[in-house]
């Protein structure tokens, strides 16, 4: 047999002990990496980054050591701590992503487009050597 025990669901303390939790005071200030999708076809290699409430100016994009390097910053807005918050899930402070390209890319090719809170960055491939066979004439 199982002992259960048995608890009032609608206990106030309870609410109110799990709704202060001191867990998600620092989910706001704390960093974060940004959610991205990474998919290619054969022209190039495409990175989605989803960057919600920035701006351009909140992003940096580089290539540095054969790697794409994505960082930024989202500010805490200073009307927030003023309102009492109880509760924060948006993120603020910075943020850092780095993805290794390898030899397939043309570094000096790479786009982006920053639309509607999506960083689409576009990664060209290396036109590949293609086989050629040459007829030698023997003598």
């Amino acid at each position: 047999m199982y002992s259960v025990t048995k608890r009032r669901s609608h206990d106030l303390s309870d609410v109110f002990d799990t709704f202060f939790s001191p867990r998600f005071e620092s989910s706001a200030t704390s960093t974060y990496k940004p959610r991205v999708d990474i998919h290619e076809d054969d022209k190039a290699v495409y990175i989605e980054a989803d960057l919600p409430g920035l701006s351009k100016k909140d992003v940096s994009l580089s290539i540095d050591d054969n790697a794409l390097v994505l960082s930024g910053k989202r500010e805490t807005k200073a009307e927030a701590k003023e309102k009492g918050f109880y509760r924060a899930e948006r993120h603020s402070g910075e943020f850092y992503r780095r993805f290794q390209l390898g030899d397939a890319i043309k570094q000096d090719a790479v786009e982006a487009d920053f639309k509607d809170g999506v960083l689409t960055v576009t990664l060209p491939k290396q036109e590949e050597a293609q086989p050629k066979t040459i007829d030698v004439k023997i003598k």
